[in-house]
């Protein structure tokens, strides 16, 4: 298998959200409520791109099944660290 610039900037992603994982988990007690909910995103990113490139690896195809669902994750978890730190009751109303 030739190793390519593709699969070298997806082990750099994989690589990236797991030390930003680690480091939200390692300094997780000492955080803001507002930035614990920010490491909980990259926790959960990093969770993300281990399943999708371990499926990737072992099917040997795009896994675009699990991708709508993380995505959805992503974005709820980014909208609850957006409402804890504006702290808005606009922006409060307008998340279900």
């Amino acid at each position: 298998m030739e190793y390519t610039l593709y699969h070298g900037l997806s082990d750099l992603t994989v690589s990236l959200a797991i030390i930003a994982g680690l480091i939200g988990l390692v300094r997780y007690r000492w955080l803001v409520p507002s930035l614990r909910l920010v490491a909980l995103l990259a926790i959960f990113d990093a969770l993300a791109e281990l399943t999708i490139s371990s499926l990737t690896n072992l099917l040997r195809t795009p896994n675009l099944f699990i991708v709508p669902f993380v995505i959805v994750g992503e974005v709820v978890l980014a909208a609850l660290a957006y409402r804890q730190a504006l702290q808005s009751a606009s922006f409060s109303r307008a998340l279900p």
